[in-house]
């Protein structure tokens, strides 16, 4: 159950900046290779937060909770952009995915440090 809580903590703030900065780019108010970093930065946000979130609630071994729940952030996007958006592996991704992976054990390590006995 704490899995799921971690992954609404990903995927809301990720959802509603997404739609803020593409309706920004869509009206022309910030320009295209703005909102590429952007996004960017709210996925790492988001990942951070995420494993802060898992790292709280986690008993010992916070970087072990990270890495579990970076691995579920790894699966679940490559599924999603292998099925949904026909998109493989390439380097860019790879780093991509592995920044997701590392955001997650850094929060984690954070949340378990922040956490109140």
């Amino acid at each position: 159950m704490k899995y799921l809580k971690s992954l609404i903590y990903f995927f809301v703030p990720l959802v509603v900046i997404l739609l803020i900065s593409s309706t920004l780019s869509y009206f022309d108010i910030i320009p295209n290779n703005v909102v590429k970093y952007v996004n960017l930065g709210n996925v790492i946000l988001s990942a951070l937060i995420c494993g802060m979130f898992i790292g709280r609630h986690s008993m010992s071994k916070g970087y072990k909770e990270g890495i579990k729940v970076g691995i579920l952030l790894f699966a679940i996007l490559f599924v999603f952009n292998y099925l949904a958006l026909d998109k493989g592996f390439d380097l860019v991704r790879i780093v991509f995915y592995i920044i997701i992976v590392i955001t997650c054990i850094i929060g984690s390590v954070i949340g378990i440090n922040k956490r109140k006995i």
